[in-house]
């Protein structure tokens, strides 16, 4: 059995090594203009009502200087490829936000858009909302404790130091992976 002392020099050390600190901007990434801004380009030129809404890390207070900001467009008016096609497709003409990438043949379509304003990148998705509902659950344990927060961001920056997360690595495991395993090692 650990004492507290030996579990306050491991948390020092975590600290030492991984420091945690949200961005200074980071209430700015969740109630970005861009989204208000999406949601008018799209109610303009698609002539459709979505609700732009933030989860991943951006909102579970999981987010780091370099986190883009994952945004749900929900709307069920529309099929989800359609309108991820249409902003692939048209967004580099209006000036505001400018594709990056898109996948369209994926179960869950995703445009990757870089905000010009800021330089952001918003990964896009439509009607996504199970990731809303996991987004809160991580929330939930994150805000139980500083420490959690600060072991997850430790646990997951050592995984990417050593080229083990990332989804574009073969055999990576992305970050929401790591997330998740390391809130059950801490039950």
């Amino acid at each position: 059995m650990s004492s507290p002392s030996n579990l306050l020099h491991l948390e020092n050390i975590l600290i030492d090594l991984y420091p945690c600190n949200r961005p200074a901007n980071w209430s700015q990434i969740m109630n970005t203009p861009a989204l208000e801004d999406l949601r008018i380009l799209i109610k303009s030129q698609f002539n459709l009502d979505v609700r732009p809404r933030v989860f991943g890390s951006a909102s579970t207070g999981l987010v780091g200087e370099n986190s883009d900001v994952d945004v749900n467009l929900a709307s069920d008016g529309v099929a989800p490829g359609q309108l991820v096609a249409w902003l692939a497709t048209r967004c580099n003409f209006l000036d505001r936000f400018f594709v990056e990438s898109w996948t369209p043949q994926a179960r869950v379509p995703v445009v990757k858009l870089r905000d010009g304003h800021t330089g952001k990148i918003l990964d896009v998705s439509v009607a996504n909302y199970l990731p809303e509902v996991n987004s809160r659950l991580i929330a939930g344990y994150v805000a139980i404790s500083p420490k959690v927060r600060r072991f997850i961001i430790a646990i997951i920056s050592w995984a990417k130091d050593r080229g083990l997360c990332g989804v574009q690595q073969v055999g990576g495991l992305s970050s929401y992976a790591i997330t998740l395993m390391s809130i059950f090692a801490l039950q």
